[in-house]
């Protein structure tokens, strides 16, 4: 059968597009739900409205899964809400939540979109030894930023200084 003569279900098979548009309202449900996080993440009705984001864009995904013939299952569905669940229901500071989604996010473009879900098991041994750099870079620099004066302190040094007499500005 030639390639013009192909049905829709056969060039989504043979071109395997379908994943990347349903990874596509996986990805934009993350977005919505971070927005959600971080904009309401001191209301009380933050579980709701996490499930809810997450709800309507799942159901969404559904509907234009259905009408674009998309490959959508019950494990995009988890994807997308057992994160909003588990979020809703424990105590999680900003920005360890906003960091959670940003890593499945991150994930799954690097798994679909870099094609890493396609390689061999070689590819850890490049990713393993990145991240185990990046943590140590992280790590090192973690004095720097925690001894670094605050704004507050900056100024109160500044006050000191205006208040010492001239001669002695020069030596601090």
């Amino acid at each position: 059968m030639t390639a013009h003569n192909r049905t829709l279900d056969q060039q989504q098979h043979v071109e395997s597009h379908a994943p990347y548009m349903t990874l596509f309202f996986v990805l934009l449900n993350y977005t919505a739900m971070e927005y959600v996080y971080a904009k309401f993440h001191t209301w009380g009705s933050l579980p709701l409205l996490l499930i809810g984001t997450a709800a309507v864009l799942t159901i969404a995904t559904a509907v234009a899964a259905s009408v674009y013939k998309l490959h959508f299952n019950r494990n995009w569905v988890y994807l997308t809400i057992i994160p909003a669940v588990f979020l809703s229901i424990t105590p999680t500071p900003l920005i360890a939540g906003l960091l959670m989604l940003a890593v499945i996010k991150a994930t799954l473009v690097g798994m679909w979109f870099m094609h890493l879900k396609f390689e061999g098991n070689w590819i850890y041994l490049m990713l393993v030894p990145a991240g185990i750099l990046a943590a140590v870079l992280v790590l090192g620099l973690y004095p720097d930023m925690v001894m670094q004066t605050s704004v507050e302190e900056q100024a109160s040094q500044e006050e000191d200084l205006v208040s010492l007499p001239t001669p002695f500005r020069s030596l601090a």
